[in-house]
């Protein structure tokens, strides 16, 4: 995920109307982390409850390395509101986080790609931030690593591509903040 300022929010919005991607709406989401453990692999296996519109998910995420590069393995699947509950009593110190997700759908060079940008208020932060995130769908993993596409970093990244929906990293924005909302 990558950081926006409002500003560059309101920016790629209007860009993602420009160049015709579908608006899905926005969803409030709240996620009770039940576990976060630091993978071997780079990054967080990590277990989740969500409630998100009318349905309550459990999710783990679990880093894997497949021929030599790490790979996000997802696995959700849906689970009551009584189950919800009982999850979050049963961690009541759990990191919970509300946001609202608005969601945009489109394609880039002829892929499909999925686009987010959550509102977040976090206790330690005076106002709402905003993250972009960006998937490319990939339903066999070994067949991208081939290809050289991650899945699950937030970029779009395409062999020999001029363009990129998202710089290649948060350090990028660290080092050259300059021009972010063209880059975007």
């Amino acid at each position: 995920k990558v950081e926006l300022t409002l500003e560059e929010k309101q920016k790629l919005i209007a860009t993602f109307t420009r160049e015709h991607f579908t608006s899905r709406g926005i969803t409030p989401q709240h996620d009770v982390y039940i576990e976060a453990k630091e993978s071997p692999h780079g990054g967080f296996d990590l277990k989740r409850y969500r409630h998100e519109g009318d349905e309550y998910l459990y999710t783990e995420k679990v880093w894997e390395l497949i021929e030599n590069r790490p790979f996000r393995k997802e696995d959700q699947h849906e689970v009551s509101k009584e189950k919800f509950a009982s999850a979050i009593a049963e961690f009541p110190h759990a990191l919970t986080i509300k946001k609202d997700r608005e969601w945009f759908d489109g394609s880039y060079q002829g892929v499909p790609i999925s686009l987010t940008i959550d509102s977040v208020k976090f206790d330690h932060s005076p106002g709402v931030r905003y993250f972009l995130e960006a998937e490319i769908p990939v339903e066999d993993k070994s067949l991208a690593a081939r290809r050289g596409l991650d899945a699950h970093v937030a970029r779009l990244q395409a062999q020999r591509s001029r363009h990129q929906f998202v710089p290649g990293g948060a350090l990028q924005h660290l080092v050259d903040p300059g021009r972010l909302p063209e880059r975007l």
